[in-house]
């Protein structure tokens, strides 16, 4: 691939001999999967054993290998060499192999195990750079996909020869990439930004971001709901009781009130999060907000979230198991900035939405990004953070409980000597997380960047993508195929903002095995 290079690191611990282990004979030490690779396309793997006997007795003859940690199901198995054959069960994600040994006296070893990402199938790679009209400055930052298989990507364009408003822009892709639609929308005195885009229950999507309006000086967050093939089926707009704004930068990028993401509700509505009255010069205003819509766009409920003294930014919104929604954003009082949580009372199921607060705190990081729910019903939610002048731009992966409580046992920090920032989360089929963002640690300037990791945060994989420009991720989604397909921007001029939508399908274990295609 032009410009790339890939990456992947799995760190394995063998451990020493304890005492423990010395009175189970024989002894076994540790045991790594395909000589420790973090994943294999194939489900035939070869077990290295580490085995260790004080006496010839102690020498193992038969050993036991199951994906369950109790072995239900698995038999003794003659052992004749350290190098051991097993048969991964069928299906792409994390797998986990334990192992353990016994010698003729029927002594039996301590168990042992190790994981590899199994990726049997072959989904589709690629990427492509949109160009949403002639010679246009574009940039993605949502992406869902569709009923058909397909996906569609959305974000802003500014067209050539105009007075540097942006407006909306969608373009939808084959599952091979191939641009079928193109949708772009806007009046030419505003600037317009889409910042997410969902799966509607229908196969459609559901698109909402920011509009400011240059005739009366106003900002409104809009939502707009399209089929599959991109055919318009409603468009709104929700003032919020903004008072008029200072005009923001032409590129869109400082909109005082905007949509950051919609959390589709299986009721048929949406609930969408963001930010509402932020001062984008000095940053000395902001609130979060939660907006109710029923299926067809109209406004059910709204309720802001402010704090006499600081600024609150709302990023992302994610729903807990007891029917309650936690709010994610930014908190940032007296120049110190704070990834900041907030558990409100939702009642989805009924017509009329509480909204109000359980409690709000401070969390790890300097900013939480995006947020998922977690199969405990707690949350997991990504940002970064500055933690000394050595990790000042690292991402990371974190967890908070139902009642707020952050668990130092899940999640790590990401990225290496450059600035790394994930800006996008998504729970994985195999109860794992995927993040996407961008990277300058591991590539000549920035790409975009994709990281894997397993149900405890903890990493598996990861890799970027791009070429010597600016390259970088806004969103991602997991593809039906079993892949990943994520939207941003690349770098295709030398204005500021030249560029184009810049989409990456993956497989599943994040290759793309091609340059970026025009």
């Amino acid at each position: 691939m032009r410009g790339k290079r890939q990456f992947w690191i799995k760190i394995v611990a063998i451990s020493a001999i304890s005492f423990a282990a010395l009175r189970c004979t024989p002894a076994l030490t540790g045991v790594l999967i395909n000589d420790g690779e973090a994943a294999t396309n194939t489900r035939q793997v070869v077990l290295r054993l580490d085995v260790s006997a004080l006496r010839a007795s102690d020498s193992p003859t038969q050993y036991k290998a199951s994906e369950s940690k109790s072995f239900t199901g698995a038999v003794w198995q003659t052992y004749t060499s350290p190098n051991v054959n097993f048969t991964l069960s069928a299906g792409n994600g994390l797998k986990t192999v334990y192992v353990k040994l016994r010698n003729a006296a029927a002594q039996e070893s301590l168990v042992r195990s190790d994981t590899i990402y199994l990726a049997e199938t072959t989904p589709a790679k690629w990427m492509r750079a949109v160009d949403m009209s002639l010679n246009s400055s574009d940039e993605g930052y949502g992406i869902a996909s569709t009923g058909d298989g397909a996906y569609v990507a959305g974000g802003l364009t500014i067209p050539s020869g105009g007075d540097g408003t942006s407006q909306v822009a969608l373009v939808k892709l084959t599952a091979n990439g191939a641009p079928t639609a193109i949708e772009t929308f806007g009046d030419p005195t505003h600037n317009e930004i889409l910042n997410v885009v969902r799966q509607t229950l229908d196969g459609g999507i559901i698109a909402a971001g920011g509009i400011y309006d240059g005739g009366t000086g106003n900002t409104h967050v809009f939502a707009t709901k399209y089929t599959r093939n991109l055919d318009p089926v409603w468009f709104d707009t929700y003032p919020l009781g903004d008072l008029p704004a200072d005009p923001p930068a032409k590129s869109g990028s400082a909109l005082t009130s905007y949509a950051a993401d919609v959390l589709v509700l299986a009721s048929g509505g949406y609930i969408v999060a963001g930010t509402q009255g932020y001062n984008a010069i000095d940053a000395s205003t902001g609130n979060m907000f939660l907006l109710r819509l029923d299926g067809d766009g109209n406004q059910v409920d709204f309720r802001t979230y402010s704090e006499a003294g600081a600024v609150r930014l709302g990023n992302g919104v994610a729903e807990t198991n007891d029917g309650g929604l936690i709010l994610a954003g930014q908190r940032i009082q007296g120049g110190v900035s704070q990834a900041y949580l907030i558990k409100v009372v939702a009642s989805l199921t009924n017509r009329t939405t509480d909204l109000s607060v359980l409690w709000s705190k401070a969390v790890y990081g300097d900013l939480a990004s995006a947020i998922v729910p977690a199969p405990d019903g707690g949350v997991v939610y990504c940002g970064f953070t500055a933690v000394g002048h050595d990790n000042l731009n690292d991402s990371f992966v974190a967890r908070v409980t139902l009642d707020g409580v952050q668990d130092n046992a899940f999640g790590q920090a990401f990225g290496g000597g450059g600035v790394d920032r994930l800006t996008a989360l998504a729970q994985d089929s195999d109860g794992g997380y995927v993040l996407a963002g961008s990277s300058s640690s591991y590539a000549k300037g920035s790409q975009a960047y994709l990281v894997k990791t397993d149900p405890q945060g903890m990493l598996v994989f990861f890799d970027t993508y791009g070429d010597t420009n600016t390259d970088d991720a806004k969103s991602v989604a997991v593809a039906p195929d079993g892949g990943y397909a994520m939207a941003g921007f690349t770098e295709t001029g030398a204005g500021p903002r030249e560029g184009d939508f810049f989409v990456v399908k993956t497989d599943s274990l994040g290759h793309t095995g091609t340059s970026i295609q025009p």
